[in-house]
């Protein structure tokens, strides 16, 4: 287990020091930087822990697996402390940005653009499932259910254009109130299965992912414009 929890640890930090040779914007940079130093601290820490356990003091050993925990969240708590670090982004956000090739060169404005896409993408998605659901379902509700669904997706996905053609123009703050009525949208679709008479929605799954990746993009654009 340690040894595992240490290749987890291991992992973030090689996939941060590739993010600083990657990422240019300075704010983020500083908040690499840290999260390498505590991750690197993290591997020291479960290597002092196998090694107690192999000398048999689990005392020890338990005591050094503690301390990778504060680690972690010292490296989630840089991105939001002010005033120089005010970057909401979770291990999650900066493992898709790292596997994005166009972060290599990408600015505040380019990663801010990729977000969006990646959230467009999904909602997307989801719009063109219903499309195909839509010409198979003959039962009256639920094909009614997903002509809200089509409606709300393609009313989030327009949004999303919308948001990308302000943050272009260098407007953070219509580019963010654009982020945030993609969710009302997926909420909509969501309830449109639980008014009587009450349907399961064959999308629930991806809108439930949906929903969470947009509050991620939301934040992610909300504290952007700040910097």
């Amino acid at each position: 287990m340690v040894r595992l929890s240490q290749a987890k640890a291991s992992d973030i930090l090689n996939q941060t020091k590739v993010l600083l040779k990657k990422i240019k914007e300075p704010v983020l940079k500083q908040c690499l930087e840290v999260c390498r130093d505590n991750y690197d601290m993290a591997v020291f820490w479960y290597s002092d822990s196998i090694k107690y356990i192999d000398a048999g003091d689990f005392d020890d050993a338990t005591s050094s697996t503690s301390a990778p925990m504060n680690d972690a969240d010292t490296c989630d708590e840089s991105f939001t402390e002010p005033p120089v670090r005010k970057l909401m982004i979770t291990t999650y956000v900066l493992n898709l940005l790292e596997r994005d090739p166009r972060s290599a060169s990408a600015d505040k404005k380019g990663l801010a653009r990729i977000m969006v896409q990646l959230s467009q993408a999904k909602a997307s998605d989801i719009l063109n499932q219903t499309k195909v659901l839509l010409k198979k379902i003959k039962e009256p509700v639920l094909k009614q259910c997903l002509e809200v669904c089509r409606d709300n997706y393609d009313m989030a996905v327009f949004w999303y254009s919308d948001s990308i053609k302000y943050i272009d123009a260098g407007d953070f703050d219509d580019a963010t109130r654009c982020t945030s009525a993609p969710m009302n949208d997926a909420d909509t679709c969501d309830e449109s299965f639980t008014e009587p008479p009450v349907r399961k929605s064959p999308l629930k799954q991806k809108t439930d992912e949906f929903i969470h990746f947009a509050d991620l993009t939301f934040s992610f654009l909300h504290q952007f414009k700040k910097l």
